[in-house]
């Protein structure tokens, strides 16, 4: 059925099912008052998309979204312009309704994960693996999957993007890959002053130290290539490997730490300083 289609669909993308369908079943039962589509019987209605985002919240997190979610704001749109000047309410859930619509979210998610159909047709990825969450600093709460087992130890940040590709790597060592703050499966940090290169930077160190590790490798890809070249500049001692994929230019996010000479040709992108530092030590690093 249309279930099966979806799961065979996830399964090829390697990804997380989110069976919205499910949890309507649920509340047309449990809910028969409200609502879950427009009149036309297509689009869905307020609550209707409230249930599908919870849904989807509920897949990812595994949890319900908190009360704050009740109320929509934004800004109003007529004739197809948006008044930016006005932030209105767009939509509003009574607190009960609200609260149901998350509860059955959570509920419809938890039984599918939980049935023999999903344990025959879901996706097994990284996500199946043991994980553990990991307390930042400051107090934000990050996402880890281990896989693997063995002596040496991988330690990947955007779990959500690269584990999959990069489980491969856990045979014979164990591969750390953590969702950083705000993204993937980690909790939302909604206070803009407590994200950055900075944050990012400290999480890696923090998920190092939480599970013990005393020298990984660090692989890191795009923007993350240069947080795990920050974080090793920081702590050459505590780095046995570093592989940067794709990586931004780390002087152009700390000008004052990596200077360019002014008659320096086009550099690769990554730190001349970090190089020097590796190339004096018995360790590696590689730049894709």
């Amino acid at each position: 059925g249309l279930a099966d289609a979806y799961a065979a669909a996830a399964r090829e993308a390697r990804a997380p099912l989110a069976l919205v369908g499910l949890a309507r079943a649920h509340a047309r039962r449990e809910l028969p008052r409200v609502e879950l589509f427009d009149p036309d019987g297509v689009h869905p209605s307020p609550a209707g998309s409230y249930l599908a985002a919870a849904t989807f919240y509920a897949t990812l997190y595994d949890a319900a979204p908190g009360a704050g979610a009740d109320t929509v704001r934004g800004h109003p749109a007529a004739d197809d312009r948006t008044d930016s000047s006005r932030t209105v309410v767009l939509a509003a859930r009574p607190p009960a309704t609200a609260r149901a619509l998350r509860d059955i979210a959570l509920r419809a998610v938890r039984e599918w994960r939980a049935s023999p159909a999903c344990a025959a047709r879901c996706a097994r990825t990284s996500a199946s693996a043991p994980t553990e969450w990991v307390t930042a600093d400051d107090g934000a709460r990050l996402h880890v999957r281990i896989l693997g087992a063995g002596r040496d130890t991988v330690l990947v940040p955007l779990a959500s993007h690269l584990a999959d590709d990069l489980a491969p790597l856990a045979r014979g060592r164990v591969l750390v890959a953590y969702d950083p703050r705000s993204r993937g499966r980690s909790e939302p940090v909604r206070d803009t002053a407590r994200l950055g290169l900075t944050r990012d930077v400290a999480d890696l160190e923090a998920v190092r130290r939480a599970l013990g590790v005393s020298r990984p490798s660090v692989i890191g890809w795009s923007y993350f290539a240069g947080v795990a070249a920050a974080w090793a500049d920081a702590h050459p001692d505590r780095v046995a490997r570093l592989v940067l994929l794709a990586p931004i230019v780390p002087r152009a996010a700390r000008p004052e730490a990596y200077p360019t000479p002014p008659d320096a040709p086009a550099r690769p992108a990554h730190d001349t300083a970090l190089a020097r530092r590796f190339a004096k030590s018995d360790r590696s690093h590689v730049v894709l």
